[in-house]
């Protein structure tokens, strides 16, 4: 299919929320998530939740301009730290499929498989 035959849509995405994020802080320590989600060149990130531990609500939403069908969607889970954020996780959803019109609200695991780290909630929708 050629850029002529379908429209690439631009994206609009809501950051839900997170569940079963690993603890990087240790048994004591609590998460304090943030999500950052690209699309090309063009990043946005959510607000920090202090003390959420391993579930955490954002309703953040998001909008990306088109730029190409072959860019994926970036998603990663940070835990923020004085000195150095960790990585959760992180996870790359295709977005080439989603059209003008369409919204997919689905949880994405970040990490690979026994390497998950927990799964976040995103609901995406393709705009003219």
């Amino acid at each position: 299919m050629n850029a002529h035959t379908k429209a690439v849509p631009n994206l609009r995405v809501t950051v839900v929320g997170a569940r079963n994020l690993h603890h990087e802080d240790g048994l004591l320590g609590k998460n304090d998530p943030f999500a950052v989600v690209s699309v090309g060149a063009q990043r946005h990130r959510t607000k920090t939740v202090r003390e959420a531990g391993s579930a955490v609500t954002w309703n953040e939403t998001f909008t990306f301009t088109a730029q190409s069908a072959e860019n994926d969607l970036r998603l990663q889970v940070l835990d923020e730290d004085l000195l150095k954020n960790d990585l959760i996780g992180q996870a790359r959803i295709p977005v080439q499929d989603i059209l003008i019109g369409e919204t997919r609200e689905s949880w994405y695991s970040v990490g690979e498989g026994p390497k998950a780290r927990g799964e976040v909630l995103l609901k995406i929708t393709g705009e003219p």
